[in-house]
């Protein structure tokens, strides 16, 4: 479907024991914050969209707004460590990692928690991933937490790691690129620019087919709206894989947040792009539900030209039927 480049980050001596037969890249664009003390599990709990009580670490899920637009997307990580209390890591998106952590503090209040940036902690820890094939062993304390994507099996495993046993170890320095690339065409968004501040909503998100969100759990901020949209099923909008079919390095995606229409120049609008992978090839745009069903090519102008592109839709294979 498309190349993946092997330019990933290997682990050489006594790191090699935490993967074995596998490549890691380093994901510069997310950051970690850690959360600990006896309360820490019920302040997440009531700002989260999934149960902190599921069995996989890590775990997916947003924190919305009052209004229940998604503030930020998240993967909830138990610490590896054998620690006398509840401890977690919160991985997002590097460029708000302070929002999260002054949301997270306005809403403590009295709650016996600590919460601590990765990069300030009494070591500065990293997000890496593995999507290429081996045999995954987390060894503490090279990994301070560690699991399968719980979004989609494809994207392989990932681990919060200390800086120094990465940057020491590692042979070459990835750009994540790929990672991007594989992440776009399987259609999962991540970070701010695929999912804007409050200004998205998690079930046009497809948070349920992504195992990020819990309908039995107790109430949390934004539940509300989330819980009726999901009982009533009306649901019009939804991110969707985009993608051209051209092997001109100059013709690109629409930049984020341009208009998608019916016909090239204008016509009926169907929606507006989100992100793009490096080459803008594969990236995520939100679309009426009803184009995808009718519209068998879409138009927008190229974010590197005034040229009108086709650009073609592709759903998900985790996206069940009908949509």
């Amino acid at each position: 479907m498309f190349p993946l480049r092997r330019s990933f980050i290997r682990l050489r001596g006594p790191a090699a024991a935490v993967v074995r037969g596998c490549e890691l890249t380093k994901l510069s664009s997310r950051a970690v914050v850690r959360v600990t003390g006896p309360d820490s599990a019920s302040l997440l709990q009531g700002l989260i969209t999934n149960d902190i009580h599921v069995s996989s670490s890590p775990f997916y899920a947003h924190f919305l707004n009052v209004q229940g637009r998604i503030l930020y997307d998240a993967l909830v990580y138990r610490s590896a460590a054998a620690e006398a209390e509840a401890a977690y890591w919160i991985e997002s998106d590097a460029t708000v990692r302070d929002e999260l952590v002054k949301h997270l503090r306005r809403h403590k209040l009295r709650k016996k928690a600590t919460i601590i940036e990765g990069d300030k902690d009494d070591e500065e820890y990293v997000v890496v991933a593995q999507i290429t094939a081996g045999d995954v062993v987390p060894l503490a304390p090279l990994v301070a937490a560690g699991g399968v994507d719980p979004r989609e099996e494809s994207l392989g495993h990932r681990f919060i790691v200390r800086r120094k046993d990465v940057n020491d170890l590692v042979s070459n320095n990835n750009e994540e690129d790929d990672y991007h690339l594989l992440r776009y065409s399987l259609g999962i968004p991540e970070g701010v620019i695929d999912l804007p501040p409050g200004k998205c909503l998690p079930l046009e998100s497809n948070l349920v087919y992504v195992n990020g969100i819990s309908f039995q759990k107790g109430c949390y901020v934004g539940q509300e709206l989330t819980a009726r949209t999901h009982h009533t099923g009306v649901i019009r909008k939804r991110l969707v894989t985009v993608y051209i079919d051209d092997d001109d390095d100059a013709v690109m995606l629409p930049a984020p947040d341009a208009p998608l229409t019916t016909d090239p120049g204008g016509g009926k609008s169907v929606g507006r792009m989100r992100g793009s992978a490096k080459g803008g090839k594969w990236g995520l745009a939100l679309l009426r539900v009803n184009a995808l069903v009718k519209e068998g090519r879409i138009y927008g102008t190229s974010q590197t030209s005034d040229r009108q592109v086709v650009v073609r839709m592709k759903t998900p294979k985790w996206w069940p039927p009908p949509l």
